[in-house]
């Protein structure tokens, strides 16, 4: 049986795309492995490139651009590994990462989802997992309104999330998580038959989220490994969407995740700021 089924998604990132296929079938030698592949739509021939230099790459050349969420269920519906990897084109896998992550799940049985430490282009380790994001979180996170209305409790606020991004926890060390990363995510195939894939409510944002809150509810354990290393280069993928497109995704999200587990009043304080933070962004930055 293939050990491991590899997910991954492209959309005009074609020199990311090939470094990264590159990384993988060369430095992953002991295990077996597929490498599952949806093109969102590409201009610049990264399907092409796939074709004639990666013939093995099972390539869905989609016409339309099916974004984080669907494009991963697309194929994580092919998967026959073991184990499933979620993995952004824009990585680059090193010398025996892969082994050791399978090797890591094969120990460790009561793990459902893991991830492993993630560097930037110059060797700096990423900031990378989270707990579980709440609304007051959210508000902190993305709502500059909100911000000034709690700065007499700046120190609590400030608390909060520290402690919503591990802060002070160094990431080379091997650590029990809420939220992984979605560049790099490994699961058991057992774990999509109990919790199904990721929820297509969402688009491309929290998508994460959700599916490491599903495993855990569903009895899995979610994981950080801090002594194996990848490297990511700044998701390139979701730069190639404008400005606009962005944030219409997150506000899309953002909402449907928050109504998803906190219910319709969060979903309604969230929407008014949200609609408030736009309207006082687009007047501050409205030419004069």
């Amino acid at each position: 049986m293939t050990d491991l089924s590899i997910s991954l998604l492209s959309f005009n990132t074609k020199e990311l795309l090939e470094n990264c296929l590159n990384s993988i079938i060369k430095n992953t030698k002991s295990i077996t492995y597929e490498i599952l592949l949806v093109d969102n739509g590409s201009k610049d021939g990264s399907a092409q490139m796939v074709k004639q230099k990666f013939p093995q790459v099972k390539l869905v050349a989609s016409r339309q651009n099916k974004l984080y969420i669907k494009g991963h269920n697309q194929n994580l519906r092919r998967v026959k590994g073991r184990y499933f990897l979620i993995l952004n084109e824009d990585t680059e896998i090193g010398p025996g990462v892969l082994e050791k992550m399978v090797k890591f799940m094969d120990q460790n049985k009561e793990i459902g989802l893991t991830s492993c430490r993630q560097i930037n282009e110059n060797g700096k380790t990423d900031t990378t997992c989270s707990r579980f994001p709440t609304p007051i979180v959210e508000l902190l996170e993305s709502s500059p309104i909100f911000k000034r209305l709690s700065h007499p409790l700046c120190q609590y606020c400030q608390n909060l999330l520290n402690k919503y991004r591990y802060k002070g926890w160094n990431r080379k060390s091997t650590k029990s998580v809420d939220v992984l990363p979605g560049s790099f995510i490994i699961g058991r195939k057992e774990l999509l038959e109990k919790i199904g894939y990721f929820d297509e409510d969402l688009l491309f944002f929290y998508g994460e989220a959700d599916f490491c809150q599903r495993a855990k509810n569903a009895g899995y354990q979610v994981y950080h490994k801090g002594d194996v290393v990848f490297t990511h280069f700044g998701s390139k993928g979701l730069s190639k969407l404008t400005s606009s497109k962005r944030y219409q995704l997150a506000e899309h999200d953002i909402l449907v995740y928050y109504k998803k587990y906190f219910g319709a009043l969060s979903w309604l304080i969230l929407w008014l700021f949200l609609k408030t933070n736009w309207l006082y962004m687009k007047v501050r930055y409205s030419p004069s």
